[in-house]
């Protein structure tokens, strides 16, 4: 049976961030792991081009790329992976105070934002590694900041409008673009005051109308479970890859615990 979907509203920009890795073809760099984050109102990403993907990377990142320039967030969203869940990562969010959300790595389409942002990525780099793939993390930059500046259509937005309250200075000929407004400090400070709520107020407003009509399709097309609790007895979707056809279910197993909010993925022995 499939959960059906419980969307995710953040209360401000900042407040939720979720993170995911991808694999990729070594680099001339000795990089092989693309390592993300994404905001959840403002749909803002962060990309990191690592050489391994072990837990003093993940905390470092988290705090480095994450932290020290937004801001801390109070929940994390990411799956069960080992370097996710490792103690260098549980001591840098409980010192910092960051509530975690877990989704299954089986069924990494239950965290959609990381999963839409994964493919994004992805398809815009093959546009320019298609002769020589090794220099993905050379053109990762400029594809990151082309999605930071693309409007975004749950949000109405570009994700940069929604993180800095301001449209995007694009690196291009000055005749191509109309010069920007200038200000005094205090002017600007009074109209980021004035201007960022009223576009957040209204990105959020469209994302959720945008979740509704997801929620609905999807609810539609999906089976929906009961409402799980610690101590039942359920059978695990065998999804390892192989040669030859194996059983499609694994168990009994026992439910421990909730592994995020939603109470769509749990933690569970046999």
């Amino acid at each position: 049976m499939t959960a059906p979907m419980k969307p995710i509203l953040p209360r401000y920009v900042g407040d939720i961030w979720a993170s995911d890795i991808v694999v990729l073809p070594e680099s001339t760099r000795k990089n092989k792991y693309l390592l993300v984050f994404i905001e959840y109102l403002s749909k803002w990403s962060i990309t990191v081009a690592l050489p391994s993907f072990d837990s003093d990377h993940v905390a470092n990142a988290l705090l480095f790329e994450v932290v020290l320039k937004y801001g801390t967030p109070s929940r994390l969203i990411t799956d069960n992976g080992a370097n996710y869940i490792s103690d260098a990562m549980n001591a840098v969010c409980a010192r910092l105070g960051i509530a975690r959300s877990r989704t299954s790595v089986e069924f990494a389409q239950s965290d959609g934002l990381c999963e839409l942002l994964n493919r994004s990525i992805k398809t815009s780099l093959a546009a320019y590694i298609e002769r020589d793939p090794s220099k993905w993390d050379e053109y990762l930059p400029f594809v990151t900041f082309a999605y930071n500046t693309a409007r975004q259509s749950s949000t109405k937005y570009t994700p940069f409008e929604l993180m800095y309250g301001r449209k995007p200075a694009i690196p291009l000929p000055n005749e191509l673009y109309p010069e920007a407004k200038k200000y005094e400090t205090e002017s600007w400070m009074h109209y980021l005051n004035s201007h960022i709520p009223i576009v957040h107020g209204q990105a959020l407003e469209n994302i959720k109308k945008a979740q509704t009509r997801q929620k609905r399709y999807y609810d539609k097309t999906k089976n929906t479970k009961y409402d799980y609790k610690p101590g039942d007895l359920v059978m695990r979707r065998n999804m390892e890859k192989g040669s030859f056809p194996k059983e499609r279910w694994l168990g009994p197993y026992i439910i421990l615990e909730k592994n995020n909010i939603e109470g769509t993925s749990f933690k569970i022995k046999k």
